[in-house]
């Protein structure tokens, strides 16, 4: 259940929330995003990770989260995330927010973290080069080629 905090603003008040907005939040009913560009060891609990670069430059965005759900987005101070919330919003994920005062405030009123998780790719967008290993396996007969993911 989304604290009353959230229920009790308007729209254009939610662009931006406090970490007293989100604390009290029930599991499952916010989507953190942290789009810090150079982390701790750390993020808020349940976090995935984004390069907001890539989310700002991305024609099309079609990441795995609800688009009519709540999205937190945090960078380090609370700067940077307003920008790519309002990216997220344009491209449909109509409930996208920045936190104020980002992981430094969140961290400062000694909430839940966690150990950082892995950046996540963005779907469709150009692989910058990169292309999969492929694992070669060399057998009497022929050479078998499986991709690795």
């Amino acid at each position: 259940m989304p604290s009353k905090h959230l229920d009790s603003r308007n729209e254009n008040d939610r662009q931006r929330l406090t970490v007293d907005d989100v604390k009290d939040a029930a599991p499952g009913s916010v989507i953190f995003v942290d789009v810090r560009k150079k982390p701790d060891r750390f993020q808020i609990r349940g976090s995935v990770r984004y390069d907001s670069q890539k989310l700002l430059a991305a024609d099309k965005l079609t990441l795995p989260l609800p688009r009519e759900g709540r999205i937190v987005v945090y960078c380090g101070s609370g700067n940077s995330s307003g920008e790519v919330a309002q990216r997220l919003r344009e491209q449909g994920y109509h409930h996208a927010a920045a936190l104020e005062g980002g992981y430094e405030a969140w961290k400062n009123a000694d909430l839940p973290l966690e150990e950082l998780s892995q950046e996540q790719p963005i779907p469709g967008q150009d692989d910058g080069g990169h292309r999969p290993l492929i694992a070669l396996e060399c057998r009497p007969l022929g050479v078998h080629a499986a991709k690795l993911e």
